[in-house]
Protein backbone atom coordinates (compact mmCIF):
# COMPACT_ATOMS: atom_id res chain seq x y z
CA UNK A 1 0.00 0.00 0.00
CA UNK A 2 2.85 2.40 0.75
CA UNK A 3 4.17 2.27 -2.82
CA UNK A 4 0.68 3.09 -4.12
CA UNK A 5 0.51 6.05 -1.74
CA UNK A 6 4.02 7.14 -2.70
CA UNK A 7 3.06 7.03 -6.37
CA UNK A 8 0.00 9.18 -5.70
CA UNK A 9 2.00 11.76 -3.73
CA UNK A 10 4.76 11.91 -6.34
CA UNK A 11 2.10 12.49 -8.98
CA UNK A 12 0.56 15.25 -6.85
CA UNK A 13 3.98 16.93 -6.81
CA UNK A 14 4.32 16.67 -10.59
CA UNK A 15 6.98 13.96 -10.49
CA UNK A 16 5.23 11.70 -13.00
CA UNK A 17 8.20 9.52 -13.97
CA UNK A 18 9.01 8.81 -10.32
CA UNK A 19 5.33 8.14 -9.66
CA UNK A 20 5.29 5.63 -12.50
CA UNK A 21 8.36 3.87 -11.11
CA UNK A 22 6.76 3.58 -7.66
CA UNK A 23 3.50 2.19 -9.00
CA UNK A 24 5.33 -0.26 -11.25
CA UNK A 25 7.10 -1.58 -8.14
CA UNK A 26 3.77 -1.85 -6.31
CA UNK A 27 2.18 -3.60 -9.27
CA UNK A 28 4.99 -6.12 -9.48
CA UNK A 29 4.69 -6.86 -5.77
CA UNK A 30 0.89 -7.25 -5.84
CA UNK A 31 0.98 -9.43 -8.95
CA UNK A 32 3.27 -11.85 -7.11
CA UNK A 33 1.18 -11.75 -3.93
CA UNK A 34 -2.12 -12.16 -5.82
CA UNK A 35 -0.71 -15.13 -7.71
CA UNK A 36 -0.10 -16.84 -4.36
CA UNK A 37 -3.19 -15.62 -2.49
CA UNK A 38 -5.77 -14.06 -4.83
CA UNK A 39 -8.49 -13.73 -2.19
CA UNK A 40 -6.18 -11.66 -0.02
CA UNK A 41 -4.48 -9.54 -2.69
CA UNK A 42 -6.68 -9.15 -5.79
CA UNK A 43 -8.16 -5.93 -4.40
CA UNK A 44 -4.66 -4.50 -3.93
CA UNK A 45 -3.70 -5.65 -7.41
CA UNK A 46 -6.79 -3.96 -8.87
CA UNK A 47 -5.98 -0.73 -7.04
CA UNK A 48 -2.39 -0.83 -8.33
CA UNK A 49 -3.63 -1.43 -11.88
CA UNK A 50 -6.01 1.50 -11.56
CA UNK A 51 -3.19 3.70 -10.26
CA UNK A 52 -0.74 2.70 -12.99
CA UNK A 53 -3.46 3.49 -15.50
CA UNK A 54 -3.68 7.01 -14.08
CA UNK A 55 0.10 7.46 -14.14
CA UNK A 56 0.33 6.20 -17.73
CA UNK A 57 -2.47 8.51 -18.77
CA UNK A 58 -0.71 11.45 -17.09
CA UNK A 59 2.32 10.65 -19.24
CA UNK A 60 0.29 10.42 -22.46
CA UNK A 61 0.38 6.62 -22.82
CA UNK A 62 -3.37 6.25 -23.32
CA UNK A 63 -3.30 2.80 -24.94
CA UNK A 64 -1.24 1.38 -22.07
CA UNK A 65 -3.46 3.19 -19.58
CA UNK A 66 -6.53 1.62 -21.17
CA UNK A 67 -4.99 -1.85 -21.03
CA UNK A 68 -4.23 -1.44 -17.32
CA UNK A 69 -7.67 -0.06 -16.43
CA UNK A 70 -9.37 -2.89 -18.33
CA UNK A 71 -7.41 -5.41 -16.27
CA UNK A 72 -8.36 -3.54 -13.08
CA UNK A 73 -12.00 -3.59 -14.16
CA UNK A 74 -11.91 -7.34 -14.66
CA UNK A 75 -10.74 -7.78 -11.09
CA UNK A 76 -13.15 -5.20 -9.66
CA UNK A 77 -16.09 -6.80 -11.49
CA UNK A 78 -15.28 -10.13 -9.85
CA UNK A 79 -14.74 -8.53 -6.45
CA UNK A 80 -17.95 -6.47 -6.72
CA UNK A 81 -19.96 -9.53 -7.75
CA UNK A 82 -18.77 -11.28 -4.59
CA UNK A 83 -18.97 -8.26 -2.25
CA UNK A 84 -20.85 -5.35 -3.82
CA UNK A 85 -20.94 -3.21 -0.67
CA UNK A 86 -17.16 -3.36 -0.45
CA UNK A 87 -16.24 -2.92 -4.13
CA UNK A 88 -18.99 -1.18 -6.13
CA UNK A 89 -17.39 2.21 -5.44
CA UNK A 90 -14.03 0.98 -6.75
CA UNK A 91 -15.73 -0.48 -9.80
CA UNK A 92 -17.52 2.80 -10.47
CA UNK A 93 -14.30 4.78 -10.10
CA UNK A 94 -12.45 2.52 -12.50
CA UNK A 95 -15.27 2.74 -15.03
CA UNK A 96 -15.06 6.52 -14.83
CA UNK A 97 -11.29 6.37 -15.33
CA UNK A 98 -11.77 4.06 -18.31
CA UNK A 99 -14.26 6.53 -19.77
CA UNK A 100 -11.56 9.21 -19.60
CA UNK A 101 -9.02 6.94 -21.31
CA UNK A 102 -11.47 6.01 -24.05
CA UNK A 103 -12.39 9.65 -24.64
CA UNK A 104 -8.70 10.57 -24.85
CA UNK A 105 -8.37 7.93 -27.58
CA UNK A 106 -11.36 9.33 -29.49
CA UNK A 107 -13.51 6.30 -28.70
CA UNK A 108 -16.44 8.45 -27.61
CA UNK A 109 -19.31 5.96 -27.80
CA UNK A 110 -17.38 3.47 -25.66
CA UNK A 111 -16.48 6.28 -23.25
CA UNK A 112 -20.16 7.16 -23.00
CA UNK A 113 -21.08 3.54 -22.25
CA UNK A 114 -18.44 3.32 -19.50
CA UNK A 115 -19.51 6.52 -17.74
CA UNK A 116 -23.17 5.49 -17.92
CA UNK A 117 -22.30 2.25 -16.13
CA UNK A 118 -20.30 4.18 -13.52
CA UNK A 119 -23.20 6.59 -13.08
CA UNK A 120 -25.61 3.72 -12.47
CA UNK A 121 -23.40 2.43 -9.68
CA UNK A 122 -22.92 5.89 -8.16
CA UNK A 123 -26.71 6.42 -8.19
CA UNK A 124 -27.13 3.23 -6.16
CA UNK A 125 -24.33 4.15 -3.79
CA UNK A 126 -25.60 7.73 -3.32
CA UNK A 127 -29.13 6.47 -2.65
CA UNK A 128 -27.74 4.37 0.20
CA UNK A 129 -25.19 6.89 1.53
CA UNK A 130 -25.70 10.35 0.05
CA UNK A 131 -23.24 12.10 2.38
CA UNK A 132 -20.49 9.79 1.16
CA UNK A 133 -21.32 9.44 -2.54
CA UNK A 134 -23.21 12.53 -3.75
CA UNK A 135 -19.94 14.23 -4.73
CA UNK A 136 -18.95 11.18 -6.80
CA UNK A 137 -22.41 11.13 -8.35
CA UNK A 138 -22.15 14.81 -9.25
CA UNK A 139 -18.69 14.32 -10.79
CA UNK A 140 -19.89 11.35 -12.83
CA UNK A 141 -22.84 13.39 -14.07
CA UNK A 142 -20.39 16.11 -15.05
CA UNK A 143 -18.29 13.54 -16.93
CA UNK A 144 -21.42 12.20 -18.62
CA UNK A 145 -22.20 15.73 -19.74
CA UNK A 146 -18.77 15.99 -21.38
CA UNK A 147 -19.17 12.59 -23.05
CA UNK A 148 -22.58 13.60 -24.41
CA UNK A 149 -21.02 16.77 -25.81
CA UNK A 150 -18.30 14.65 -27.44
CA UNK A 151 -20.98 12.78 -29.42
CA UNK A 152 -22.94 15.92 -30.35
CA UNK A 153 -25.77 15.63 -27.84
CA UNK A 154 -25.53 19.14 -26.38
CA UNK A 155 -29.10 19.48 -25.10
CA UNK A 156 -28.87 16.24 -23.17
CA UNK A 157 -25.44 17.33 -21.89
CA UNK A 158 -26.94 20.55 -20.49
CA UNK A 159 -29.74 18.65 -18.76
CA UNK A 160 -27.22 16.29 -17.17
CA UNK A 161 -25.04 19.22 -16.04
CA UNK A 162 -28.08 20.84 -14.42
CA UNK A 163 -28.69 17.63 -12.49
CA UNK A 164 -25.05 17.61 -11.38
CA UNK A 165 -25.33 21.20 -10.16
CA UNK A 166 -28.58 20.46 -8.33
CA UNK A 167 -26.72 17.86 -6.29
CA UNK A 168 -23.75 19.98 -5.45
CA UNK A 169 -24.28 23.67 -6.35
CA UNK A 170 -20.60 23.97 -7.15
CA UNK A 171 -18.73 21.01 -8.55
CA UNK A 172 -15.04 20.85 -7.84
CA UNK A 173 -12.92 19.70 -10.79
CA UNK A 174 -15.88 19.62 -13.14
Amino acid sequence: MSLNNMSNRLSDFGRQEDALTAIRDALSLYRALAAERPAAYNAHLAMSLNNISLRLSDLGSQEDALTAIQEALGLYRTLAAERPAAFNANLAGSLSDMSDDLADLGRHEEALTAIREALGLYRLLAAERPAVFNANLARSLCTLSYRLTDVGRQEEALTVMEEALSLNGEIENC
